[in-house]
């Protein structure tokens, strides 16, 4: 899962020119990575590329994996940021839903995003760290929906239960879209994906109700994603 750019905003000079510099470098060392190779692909070459000096390249990211990364993990904080603001009623689940939708769309507008996804699964270091950060949002969506719905994050895995069929088919969905971009429709399948994360909930609040009334949080309802 990955995110190409964040909208610009209102900066200081100073501050556009880091994130200039930052995005140079993301863009150089992708360009490099898909050539060469991740184990190819040296800090050395990265800088030469970006006609900066490696100790400034080092300044904004510390490893070769954090740059091989880089667009994930501002995805990621992005989707952080979107759940925890006012969402107005809008349930966690229906914000990853329109959060990869707009990848999907991203996906289908540039397809050297399909490519790198693929080139993520190319060395091991990348696929743990791409590992370690999908149970970082399958976390993140649990935490959300169980405020969401009133649900018990040690007690109940109903929250865990749907963060994990969200979060994983999602990036099934996109491992099988890379290797196979004619024969998936990601659109029906992030719906499918979501239904079945939403009915992994409802099916909990039903039997709550069905049991044990009073057991219901105090105003839980059942609010669905519009996928």
């Amino acid at each position: 899962m990955t995110l190409s750019r964040s909208p610009d905003v209102a900066l200081p000079l100073r501050e556009r020119k880091k994130l200039a510099t930052r995005r140079l470098l993301i863009a150089c060392s992708h360009e490099l990575f898909l050539i060469r190779g991740f184990r190819g692909t040296t800090l050395e070459d990265i800088a030469e590329s970006a006609e900066v000096t490696v100790r400034t390249l080092l300044r904004y990211f510390p490893t070769k994996e954090d740059l091989a990364l880089a667009l994930e993990q501002q995805a990621f904080e992005r989707l952080r940021e979107t759940l925890s603001a006012p969402r107005g009623g809008e349930t966690a689940l229906a914000v990853w839903h329109r959060f990869m939708a707009d990848l999907v769309f991203e996906w289908k507008r540039d397809p050297s995003v399909l490519e790198y996804e693929l080139f993520l699964e190319t060395d091991p270091s990348l696929v743990g760290r791409t590992l370690s950060l999908v149970d970082s949002y399958e976390e993140l969506l649990a935490r959300h929906i169980a405020a969401d719905f009133g649900l018990d994050l040690v007690g109940d895995m109903t929250a865990w239960v749907a963060a994990a069929v969200a979060v994983h088919g999602a990036n099934r969905l996109s491992r099988l879209w890379a290797a196979h971009p004619e024969e998936v429709d990601p659109l029906d399948a992030l719906a499918a994906i979501t239904r079945r994360a939403q009915w992994t909930i409802d099916a909990t609040i039903d039997e709550r109700s069905a049991g044990s009334p009073s057991s219901v949080a105090p105003g839980e309802r059942r609010r669905h994603v519009r996928a």
